[in-house]
Parts: structure tokens; sequence; C-alpha cells
């Protein structure tokens, strides 16, 4: 009944037990306390392999920032290309006014999916990037949100990613967004690791 005991066996089985106890596990991803859950993801994600990708992906769809953030980062760790329509999901269905910490996972979500090095993420990263124009008006997602998508295409490195790389900030107005998309692209081609 204590929250603070079953996190800390939590913590211990994803010590010293292995991908066959993960059925057991599974439960722990809706337990009523977040605390636990974020253990129980941590666990489910340190011993991995698909009955775990299985279990974790669709926790993405939880309402709690925390909990979809604990599991973007272990999804990023395990690098599972599965995650990628989920994730996609994630950031398109957050569009709108969100709440700050909601807008994190969005960005988040974003980043992981250029570290998922899947081509089918490509047309969502271009339109989070890209202005879209109407009739009456131009919209565009936040600074941050498109310096992500710029990003993640970056990392991509994918000749079909560099040409939406470069057609986007070729149509980008002069200004100081167009400013802060240059420097996001100057700073991650500065921080790219080679692919060997």
């Amino acid at each position: 009944e204590e929250w603070f005991v079953v996190r800390n066996a939590l913590i211990v089985l994803g010590e010293i037990t292995g991908q066959q106890k993960i059925g057991d596990l599974i439960p722990y991803l809706r337990h009523g306390d977040a605390r636990v859950r974020i253990a129980a993801i941590r666990t489910v994600g340190r011993i991995g392999g698909r009955q775990a990708e299985a279990a974790l992906i669709p926790q993405l769809a939880q309402k709690d920032p925390n909990i979809q953030m604990e599991l973007l980062f272990i999804l990023d760790e395990m690098r599972t290309k599965q995650a990628v329509p989920a994730l996609i999901d994630l950031v398109k269905n957050g569009r709108g006014k969100l709440k700050s910490e909601q807008e994190k996972v969005r960005e988040k979500a974003v980043e992981v999916l250029g570290h998922m090095e899947s081509a089918s993420a490509i047309p969502v990263l271009e339109e989070l990037i890209s202005r879209r124009r109407s009739f009456f008006r131009e919209t565009k997602e936040s600074l941050e949100i498109r310096a992500a998508a710029l990003k993640a295409l970056l990392h991509l490195d994918s000749q079909e990613a560099q040409e939406v790389i470069h057609r986007v900030l070729d149509e980008e107005p002069k200004g100081a967004e167009k400013d802060a998309l240059d420097h996001a692209f100057t700073e991650a081609l500065t921080n790219l690791v080679p692919k060997k």
C-alpha cells in the first residue's frame, strides 16, 4: 500500500529480472501513484525487448506531462521505431494552445522523432517547420517547435530531409524568426555526430 515500497521494489526488479517478467510489471504502468508509474516505466524500459516496447508505447496517450516526458526519454533510449506512429500522433494531436509543460512534451516528442531515424517522420516534421498560408492569414508553429523539427530533420540525415530543410529556410521571410532558425540549424550542425 505504501507507494515508496512499490517504487523501490520496481527499481530493484529493474536491476535483477529479465524480459520473462515484463508481463508481471505491466500493471504497475497504470498504478494510482504517478511516482510508481514512473518507476515502472524506467524498469520496463531498462529490461527492454519487444514486450516492453508494446507495453510502453500506448502509455504515451496518458495526459500527465510528467509521465509522457518519462516515456519519451525511455523510448528515446530504446530507439524503438515501433514508437514512430504514436510519436507522430502525439505531435499532431498537440496543436493549439497548450500549457507550457504540454508544449515541452510535444517539443521532446519532435526531438525523439528525429532520433528514431524513420523517413515516415519527414512529412510531419516538414509540416511543423513550414509556414501555412491560407487566403486570409498565415499560421505557423511556435519557434521552439519549428527549431526542434529542423533539428530532427537534420538528425534524419537523408537527402529528402535535407531538401525539406533547404526549401523551408529559403522560403522563410527575413526577420528574427529566420535568424533564429538559421542559428538553430548552425548549432545543430555543429553538435551533430557523424554516422559511421
